[in-house]
């Protein structure tokens, strides 16, 4: 149990070493728009990996979904940094590169958070809290699909 413990930690960050990596050719295929919302596909799969998985009573549904959202944080750093550069006004530039790293931080508060036992830190919710991502995933993709314009950069290719 212990080295399938380890093994389920270290997915995460080789998915977002590998995130970290490809970021820049996701961009370039699909475009800072249409990059984000496809990176999102990663967390809507990890997350429904990780609620079926006690179902499933595989530990293999969940070392791929931790894979997928390592995958995802790596690319959201990335994609979400380049596009709010691209659309901020050189004046702003400097106040809106913060705010990926103070939602990063935020989400990680509420999830510790959630993560106490007399929350979701159960042996019984423990799925639901990293199945958790999804509602912001499928949430954003929406808005980014039907709200928001693709990037003055990309316009220009």
């Amino acid at each position: 149990p212990d080295i399938l413990w380890a093994i389920l930690n270290s997915l995460f960050t080789i998915g977002g070493m590998i995130g970290a990596f490809t970021s820049k050719f996701v961009m370039d295929i699909f475009g800072r728009k249409n990059g984000m919302i496809m990176h999102n596909l990663f967390s809507i799969i990890a997350a429904v990996l990780a609620s079926v998985s006690p179902i499933l009573r595989s530990p293999v549904a969940l070392l791929i979904s931790r894979f997928l959202f390592g995958l995802h944080s790596a690319m959201s750093c990335s994609i979400a940094a380049a596009y709010i550069n691209e659309i901020s006004p050189l004046n702003l530039r400097g106040q809106t590169g913060v705010y990926p790293q103070l939602f990063i931080t935020l989400g990680i508060l509420i999830s510790q958070a959630l993560g106490f036992r007399q929350l979701l830190g159960t042996p019984d919710l423990w799925h639901i809290l990293i199945a958790g991502p999804i509602v912001p995933a499928v949430v954003g993709s929406l808005i980014i699909f039907f709200v928001v314009p693709e990037s003055p950069a990309e316009l220009l290719l």
